[in-house]
């Protein structure tokens, strides 16, 4: 039986500043299902995939998209992108934050009660 996690599993890129965040999520979504299915290991193992792979598939797409825009080189697309994050106010961005933390299942919201 063997599985993997953290970047072994899903190897985001360095613009979506995720990659230690989900080996955390990772280890401690393994644990809860080793937990859970102690007498059935291959069991737990699935478990534990189904439920990070479609939250980490969103961040790799994610990931990959920002970075198509970060590394744009075209100067008249460097400006736009400046310009835009110099004048989107504060709060948006915040909430865009707190959405990809919540899809990524690092907002404090998603263990409460864990």
């Amino acid at each position: 039986m063997v599985t993997l996690l953290g970047d072994a599993a899903h190897p985001l890129l360095p613009h979506t500043g995720q990659g230690a965040a989900q080996a955390i999520v990772d280890a401690v979504t393994l644990g809860t299902m080793l937990g859970a299915h102690a007498e059935h290991g291959a069991e737990a193992l699935r478990s534990y995939e189904r439920a990070r792979i479609p939250g980490t598939s969103s961040l790799v797409r994610q990931g990959r998209r920002t970075a198509g825009i970060m590394r744009a080189g075209n100067p008249l697309l460097c400006f736009a992108r400046e310009l835009a994050v110099r004048l989107t106010p504060v709060t948006p961005m915040v909430r865009l934050f707190a959405r990809v933390n919540r899809r990524a299942g690092t907002d404090h919201r998603t263990h409460a009660g864990a």
